[in-house]
């Protein structure tokens, strides 16, 4: 006994091996089959790298992969959408678009800007839904964190960041 609890005994788990348990799980609940990215990649005989745009569509290959889409296939494509909403009674900016739940690696994080030049990370987008469709993805939706009635935020702008996740 280390800790005051029995870490030798092959039957209770650490952080690192609940964590990897909830995962595997969760994958299996979800009927998912996680991917890298190299992965996908392989699977779907890319030339480029993450960076390049092997369909000529206008989107690169990590975006596909985080996506969804075919990179293969440039009518595959499905960008993030801008729209506004009333929520509340009140107008916001959101965005909506699609997220391959097998997809790891790289996690999308929501921005928000008022000028295009700085976008925001310690005023975040605010998070409205993830619905899970049947082809793997869900729909994910955030808005703008102003109405676009306040004057104090004239401009507004979202997106979705593509990172390694942390």
């Amino acid at each position: 006994v280390i800790d005051g609890y029995r870490d030798t005994d092959e039957v209770h788990l650490g952080a690192t091996a609940q964590l990897a348990l909830g995962k595997t799980m969760a994958y299996k609940m979800l009927e998912l089959s996680p991917q890298s990215y190299a992965d996908w990649s392989s699977g779907h005989s890319l030339t480029g790298g993450q960076a390049n745009d092997d369909d000529h569509d206008g989107v690169d290959n990590l975006a596909e992969f985080y996506l969804g889409t075919d990179p293969n296939n440039r009518t595959s494509v499905t960008r993030p959408t801008p729209d506004i909403e009333t929520i509340d009674g009140m107008e916001y900016l959101t965005l909506s678009f699609p997220r391959n739940l097998n997809a790891l690696d790289f996690q999308g994080i929501a921005q928000v800007s008022e000028d295009l030049t700085n976008w925001n990370n310690a005023t975040v987008p605010v998070f409205i839904e993830s619905v899970k469709n049947n082809d793997g993805t869900a729909s994910i939706k955030y808005r703008a964190p102003w109405d676009l009635s306040d004057i104090s935020h004239p401009k507004i702008f979202l997106r979705i960041q593509l990172t390694p996740p942390e």
